[in-house]
């Protein structure tokens, strides 16, 4: 499961974000260390001191709609990275690329009985 050791760490789930991916709260993760991420991979994230782990997008300029409030999100001028929970419940986080901080992408899971 684990490629390269040396450049894996592992956590231990604390909540629901992303019970639809099957990543449950007390299951540990195997991190592969990188600062980058594609759109849709299962990263793990610092954003204002705190560790998240997310679904991993990217979002290009886009053009600000007349409608500003018919968004899910808010318009944009500039790349926006979002950071997608796996629960239905749950709305995505949107922030400034260089507030986001990529620790690793999820490579492994381990669930204890």
């Amino acid at each position: 499961m684990i490629r390269n050791p040396s450049k894996t760490f592992a956590l231990i789930v604390e909540g629901k974000s992303m019970i639809e991916d099957g990543i449950l709260d007390g299951d540990i993760i195997f991190v592969q260390k990188q600062t980058y991420a594609n759109n849709g991979d299962t990263v793990v994230a610092m954003v204002n001191n705190q560790a998240t782990v997310k679904r991993f997008y990217l979002h290009r300029k886009r053009e600000i709609h007349s409608n500003p409030q018919s968004h899910a999100h808010p318009p944009a001028t500039e790349q926006q990275v979002e950071l997608r929970p796996a629960n239905e419940t749950m709305s995505s986080f949107w922030y400034k690329p260089q507030n986001v901080e990529i620790q690793g992408i999820l490579v492994g899971l381990m669930r204890r009985f």
